[in-house]
């Protein structure tokens, strides 16, 4: 182990990002989707659209020079928090709510190619508003999600013989 470099960076939510133009600013949680007059906007209702989560503090920031009036933050990998509508358990499939920018459980018999976030770390119980902020109530409680190649089969443990999860 002689002369060994090697750094670490510690984080309470270590995700990776990339920057994109936005059509407006988001806040940290948001679940956003490629598209609108931008890069990304928020997401909408069973969107298989899925761009990732708006990060709080990535620990690795790629596209890092992007510069202009609304970029953001999408978290693409890794443990970011990310607001939730509804009853959801540890391990749960996350995906967009019916509020635009709040993500909710997947039902794995809804399931579609791209519509992934991730998978919850935590649970909760049931619709909470959980704030006010900037005179918008905020929806939903920050769960930390686990992101891992939004949208791609492997956010939903199937492999190349399932055409949908297993219930």
């Amino acid at each position: 182990m002689e002369n060994e470099n090697f750094s670490t960076k510690v984080s309470q939510f270590a995700d990776l990002a990339e920057n994109y133009q936005a059509d407006i600013p988001y806040s940290p949680g948001q679940v956003l989707m490629f598209g609108g007059s931008q890069e990304v906007t928020i997401a909408a209702p069973d969107t298989t659209k899925v761009a990732g989560v708006v990060s709080t503090n990535p620990a690795h920031l790629m596209n890092g020079q992007l510069t202009g009036s609304n970029v953001v933050a999408v978290a693409l990998q890794g443990r970011v928090p990310c607001r939730i509508i509804g009853t959801i358990g540890k391990g749960d499939l996350v995906t967009s709510s019916n509020v635009p920018g709040v993500a909710t459980r997947l039902d794995p018999k809804d399931w579609v190619p791209g519509c992934v976030i991730g998978k919850s770390l935590e649970e909760i119980t049931g619709f909470e508003i959980t704030g006010f902020d900037g005179g918008i109530f905020t929806l939903g409680k920050p769960v930390t999600v686990s992101i891992s190649s939004s949208g791609s089969t492997s956010s939903t443990g199937l492999n190349s013989s399932e055409s949908s999860p297993g219930v």
